[in-house]
């Protein structure tokens, strides 16, 4: 998996990580011709071979590509007679759609969030630019923080990423935008693979709880006021 490869040779270089960025881009960008969003491609999902593969996108984790040791907190809100999973990965407009009580407005700009979130986790082996040691705090730094983007050491990713994680999904690069990139563009990969009738599992089910460690769940209620900007 990229989170072994990550684990074993990270942090990577540039190169290396906008090589994989533009694999799982034109992944998504597959994913997105068949309606589907919000993907949450994480480097316990990413399978590295003579191409990347996708899988198990969306919450689902495999017993056989993910070891047991948490690379991130998984923290639940409760939103009616389910738990809405929160981690470094949820963007701004999800966590205001929750906090409005509403389902959230998810559409491409939401995996340009996922892909800046993955972007900065390679560069600097599994920092998030997120962090959170209660819900409150990570909700908060999701939709109020900047990213430090000073320890990132290419001109190219620190300008990526800071369009990649703005707060408003109306000023973040697009998945296609990403693919037009000079740099980006210029890069010679092998078509990625995706999965397309991979499902993502119930986040009460008991088997998601054993396969993704570090769980807080329970009978949060979300707080709209923590959230106000």
């Amino acid at each position: 998996t990229l989170k072994e490869k990550l684990t074993d040779q990270g942090p990577f270089n540039a190169h290396t990580s906008l090589k994989y960025i533009k694999e799982a881009a034109l992944g998504i960008k597959t994913l997105h011709s068949n309606k589907m969003f919000n993907i949450t491609v994480l480097p316990e999902t990413i399978l590295i071979g003579e191409c990347l593969k996708l899988t198990d996108y969306g919450l689902k984790m495999s017993v056989k590509n993910m070891s047991k040791k948490p690379l991130r907190t998984t923290f639940y809100i409760k939103k009616g007679q389910s738990n809405y999973p929160i981690t470094a990965y949820t963007s701004p407009e999800e966590l205001e759609g929750l906090k409005k009580k509403s389902k959230p407005i998810l559409d491409s700009k939401t995996d340009s969030w996922n892909l800046g979130i993955l972007l900065y986790e390679m560069l600097t082996k599994f920092k998030s630019p997120f962090k959170g040691d209660t819900i409150e705090e990570l909700i908060n730094n999701i939709l109020t923080a900047e990213p430090d983007l000073s320890i990132i050491k290419d001109e190219l990713c620190r300008l990526l990423l800071a369009k990649l994680l703005k707060k408003n999904p109306q000023e973040r690069i697009d998945i296609n935008d990403i693919l037009l990139i000079d740099s980006i563009n210029s890069i010679d990969i092998e078509e990625p693979v995706i999965d397309l009738n991979d499902n993502i599992m119930n986040p009460n089910s008991q088997e998601q709880e054993e396969y993704i460690p570090n769980v807080q769940q329970g009978a949060y209620e979300f707080d709209s006021s923590m959230a106000e900007s």
